[in-house]
């Protein structure tokens, strides 16, 4: 670090800035916080931000005393959840006489979140953009049910309805088993009862001389009234529309009395709506065209991604809505990995093992943790936009938007910025956004103005705003 790069330096979503003359400030740990529940930051005592021309750098008259008060808070349980910082986490340079200490604090595992303050898990912060922000009370429950360790995960219990299996809906079951044996082989489970062969892939366990289904059997194979008897927010909902109004041209929920409402049927459904309604871009493989199979791959995985992460206990429910331009899958709560990490692939944590398991069982999914990687590689081969993941903190869920529109090139990442916001961006905001200059974010913005995928706000200068051109809820 040297005095150019402290004076240039600008709070971000991974910096702040604090002026430290003799005393830590209290708002320290709310950063931490933050920082620690989100993609890790540092902190730089002994400088002033100015919003116009370089930083003050007032540095620190007392380092190592600020140094020990930072350590023996944060080994402090009363006063900081968990102590992520080692001794080379702070960094000391010496700047013409003053002295300035960066803290670098590295993301918490999903284990260790949430990390709060005063020792209370509400006080619990979240970084957005260069600001603190508290988490609301859903989104520390969620964090609390995802520090969970897997064997130890609610979908694994009995469910509190205490639901045997003649209580669940037969057609699912006989289909599933149909399934199950045509992928493995018959012959070694023919002997073995619904009882114990739906005790093997975790639907049921035993407890006494009886069994219960599980939390992940219930959902999976429940009706819909039996599963809202235990979760009372669960609802499955997915809409076809042509993407310039709100009416759907084709719709099934849970609450529908026509079919169970349960996550298997649900699935199976979606399988042959997607198939059905998904466009059918051409790629030509070994003498092949593979193209439609690659996109409903990609979008299997989204949706399976959604069903193994759900908090079913929060509001809000499944959503998978797809239009000619995009295609929508929504559910409650978080990722349980970082989408950076998810990414990466070869770890799987999801929030729900057991209900992962039971699709597992029949090759929906895998243990590899490969789901995102491939959804990523099959829209890449198909030359799709990389799909845009966004945490909605006021729903406390997760999205994944897929844009249907292939062979953007550069253009793709402006639209990628303009699916995740809500009221539009600005052409400053597209620079911020994307990296690009202004010369190329016009040329995108008229190359795909050209194509009708995107409008603006209706003003021509002063809060000019470009959008999507196509509705999704």
């Amino acid at each position: 670090m040297d005095k150019t790069f402290l004076e240039n330096l600008s709070e971000d979503s991974q910096v702040e800035l604090k002026a430290c003359a003799n005393k830590l400030p209290a708002s320290f740990w709310e950063t931490y916080s933050s920082f620690a529940n989100c993609s890790g930051g540092t902190i730089y005592l002994g400088i002033e931000e100015e919003k116009k021309g370089p930083n003050k750098l007032t540095g620190i008259k007392n380092p190592e005393e600020i140094k020990k008060v930072i350590f023996d808070t944060a080994n402090n349980h009363s006063k900081v959840s968990t102590n992520l910082l080692t001794g080379k986490d702070i960094e000391s340079v010496d700047i013409d006489g003053h002295v300035i200490l960066a803290v670098h604090i590295r993301p918490a595992t999903t284990y260790e979140r949430p990390v709060y303050i005063d020792g209370n898990p509400f006080f619990s912060y979240r970084r957005d953009g260069e600001s603190d922000h508290r988490y609301s009370e859903a989104e520390v429950r969620t964090l609390l049910t995802m520090s969970v360790l897997p064997s130890q995960s609610l979908d694994f219990a009995i469910s509190s309805a205490r639901v045997r299996l003649n209580e669940l809906d037969d057609g699912s079951l006989r289909d599933y088993r149909k399934l199950y044996e045509s992928l493995h082989g018959s012959m070694s489970f023919s002997s073995l009862s619904n009882e114990e062969f739906f005790s093997r892939v975790g639907a049921l366990r035993k407890e006494g001389n009886e069994y219960f289904a599980t939390n992940a059997g219930l959902l999976a194979f429940g009706n819909a009234n039996l599963i809202r008897l235990v979760f009372p927010n669960y609802f499955l909902d997915y809409t076809l529309t042509d993407g310039q109004s709100s009416k759907w041209n084709e719709r099934f929920v849970s609450d529908d009395p026509s079919w169970s409402g349960s996550l298997y049927s649900f699935v199976k459904l979606l399988n042959m709506h997607l198939n059905a309604n998904l466009s059918a871009p051409f790629l030509l493989k070994d003498g092949l065209n593979v193209g439609k199979s690659l996109l409903f791959q990609a979008v299997r995985e989204a949706v399976l991604n959604a069903v193994f992460n759900a908090d079913f206990s929060l509001p809000g429910g499944i959503k998978v809505a797809l239009s000619p331009r995009e295609v929508l899958v929504r559910n409650p709560g978080y990722l349980m990995l970082p989408l950076e990490r998810a990414m990466q692939g070869g770890f799987s944590n999801p929030r729900n093992p057991c209900l992962a398991t039971i699709f597992r069982s029949i090759e929906y999914g895998d243990r590899a943790g490969s789901g995102i990687p491939t959804m990523f590689s099959s829209l890449h081969e198909l030359s799709y936009p990389d799909p845009v993941y966004r945490e909605d903190p006021d729903l406390v869920a997760t999205e994944v938007r897929i844009v249907l529109v292939p062979g953007l090139g550069n253009s793709g990442l402006l639209l990628r910025a303009l699916v995740c916001s809500r009221g539009g961006l600005s052409i400053e905001e597209l620079q911020a956004a994307t990296g690009f200059g202004r010369k190329k974010i016009l040329a995108c913005l008229d190359d795909l103005l050209g194509k009708g995928l995107v409008v603006d706000n209706g003003r021509k200068t002063k809060g000019r705003k470009f959008l999507k051109s196509w509705s999704m809820a």
